[in-house]
């Protein structure tokens, strides 16, 4: 069998075990595969007037009601391509766990397949935690920005904007942040759930903090007696298959909150850096989260839209192996003005 071969290699990515996605899995459900390079999607227009049907004589014509109104907008998606080379040399490497000396339990072909599994595992997990990232920011900031690599090793940068509305997107200053004297976040909760519902007409179900926003939000003596963790303790929910970077804190009659815990490695700083940052809090009712995903520009792929494409190929003299996934990922909250996004401490 040539454990290289394109269908080998999608059956290996899909036997392997997703990582860790809570955006992902919790507000964007839907996936969408476009036809072409280009990505199109429609989003509701703000500020939509709560109309009444209008009254007329039966005699009388009646009138005529513009429809609700959305724009189009469009987007060609970051091209994500995650190559690996495989020399020769890897196949005459003790892979990790392997009997040291002449004692050594696999032969060359074995420890090729062993790196081709390790490196298809890190490319998914690589894969996954860039469309997690998307997912995060779509709703932290309402925009997606993607900074790509240009033919001529220029770097263009471009943002998204599924316009939300600016009432929904805040920023707490001194004197109105949570832990500020006089400072109720509990009220400022239920006034952006309030906002989120009269912009959307969608009720905000579940909030999501970063672990300083929960720390300052459970010193509120009101949520100490109205936190419910029945939906816990009747089974409704298992937290033992919850991903290990988010915590269920409870539900007060009104939302579920979660705390979110998960980092990312900045090339930039060289350092880890958190996907929600410190002091955020998310609010999310329907927004109607999609995954899109544009055209593969690869003749071996037919030129299909999927999540992803992985390939492998030769090259004979020196004799190396090269492994790439590919893959078009726009995340897009189609009610974006169904969820809110605050930064409630410094």
């Amino acid at each position: 069998m040539d454990i290289y071969s394109t269908p080998t290699l999608t059956r290996v990515v899909e036997s392997l075990k997703r990582p860790q996605r809570f955006f992902l899995d919790t507000f964007f459900t839907l996936v969408e595969n476009a036809t072409a390079d280009t990505i199109f999607f429609d989003v509701e227009l703000a500020g939509e007037k709560r109309r009444l049907a209008p009254y007329v004589h039966p005699l009388v014509e009646g009138k005529v009601v513009n429809s609700v109104g959305y724009k189009t907008e469009s987007f060609r998606p970051a091209y994500v391509k995650d190559k690996r080379v495989h020399d020769v040399t890897r196949a005459f490497k003790r892979v990790a766990g392997e009997a040291i000396g002449t004692n050594q339990n696999m032969n060359p072909m074995q420890r090729r397949e062993v790196a081709l599994a390790r490196d298809l595992r890190d490319q998914l997990m690589m894969l996954t935690r860039r469309f997690e990232y998307q997912a995060v920011e779509a709703l932290r900031l309402g925009t997606v920005t993607v900074k790509m690599l240009r033919p001529d090793n220029t770097t263009e940068t471009v943002t998204v904007n599924f316009a939300r509305d600016a009432s929904l997107q805040v920023t707490k200053g001194a004197g109105s942040r949570w832990g500020d004297t006089g400072v109720d976040p509990m009220n400022d909760l239920e006034d952006l759930g309030m906002l989120t519902l009269q912009k959307s007409g969608s009720s905000v179900r579940t909030i999501v903090m970063d672990p300083a926003a929960w720390r300052a939000f459970r010193k509120n003596v009101a949520l100490e007696k109205r936190l419910d963790m029945r939906r816990v303790i009747s089974g409704d929910m298992n937290l033992g298959q919850l991903p290990e970077h988010v915590q269920y804190k409870g539900n007060d009659g009104t939302y579920d909150y979660w705390v979110y815990n998960e980092w990312y490695y900045d090339d930039a700083t060289s350092a880890e850096v958190a996907l929600l940052d410190s002091g955020r809090v998310i609010g999310v009712g329907d927004v109607l989260g999609v995954r899109h995903f544009g055209a593969i520009k690869d003749e071996d792929a037919n030129f299909q839209a999927m999540e992803y494409f992985t390939k492998s190929w030769k090259e004979n003299d020196p004799s190396v192996r090269y492994l790439l996934m590919q893959s078009a990922p726009l995340m897009v909250p189609y009610r974006i003005n169904a969820s809110f996004s605050a930064k409630v401490l410094a």
